[in-house]
């Protein structure tokens, strides 16, 4: 048998099986769902893909920032004003997508 998630309504976590009927219910709120139904939560699982995909292109600019951070004295050259300008914009961008 599949484990059944929390309760979709309250969180609740005590949720109990009527075989001959069919059905699941939470002990807590009473909410209740066939057994097929219960644990199929369209919205969260497309939204649990989607913050995947999400990490995912945000680790990729994260590795882009973190590239342009470090060649930009590189491209640039030397001390000037402009490597400097380049290289703060640089590190605020890292920063942002770090959360920093």
């Amino acid at each position: 048998m599949n484990t059944l998630k929390s309760c979709p309504f309250c969180g609740g976590t005590k949720i109990c099986t009527e075989p001959g009927i069919n059905l699941n219910y939470c002990d807590n709120c009473s909410a209740e769902s066939n057994v097929e139904h219960w644990n199929t939560r369209p919205i969260e699982d497309n939204l649990i893909a989607r913050i995947v995909e999400l990490e995912g292109k945000l680790a990729e600019l994260i590795e882009a920032a973190d590239k342009m951070y470090d060649v930009t004295e590189y491209i640039l050259g030397g001390d000037t004003a402009e490597m400097f300008y380049c290289r703060e914009i640089a590190e605020e961008a890292r920063d942002v997508l770090k959360g920093e």
